[in-house]
């Protein structure tokens, strides 16, 4: 198993801002995150990711940019899964497996970009 880095935040701190490139994504150990997006200028929030959840995965597969802003809401620590090494482990599972995976990847960001039209 690989051993991956725990960072920890405090409330308020930016994991990361809509648009940006993604180089990680992150499994929730602990705290709360909200996730937004901008809708004509107006900040609106999407909903909370807890502890159990990944996020950031959208972008992390379609390498497209973020899709929304996601920041703490109270203190949280967070195991970050950078893309060298969840790559390696993804290739490893069988096609179906990767091929649904993406699949699903594809539907979620065309529905974030239908709520953004």
């Amino acid at each position: 198993m690989t051993k991956l880095d725990i960072i920890k935040l405090e409330e308020g701190e930016v994991i990361f801002r809509e648009g940006e490139v993604s180089r990680q994504m992150y499994f929730v150990k602990s705290g709360k995150l909200k996730v937004t997006k901008v809708f004509d200028g107006e900040e609106v929030v999407l909903g909370f990711v807890t502890p159990g959840e990944i996020v950031g995965e959208i972008s992390y597969f379609d390498k497209k940019p973020r899709s929304a802003s996601v920041y703490t809401v109270e203190e949280t620590e967070l195991a970050v899964i950078p893309s060298e090494k969840f790559q390696k482990l993804f290739q490893e599972l069988p096609a179906w497996s990767q091929a649904l995976t993406k699949s699903l990847v594809k539907r979620v960001r065309s529905r974030n970009d239908e709520v953004s039209l």
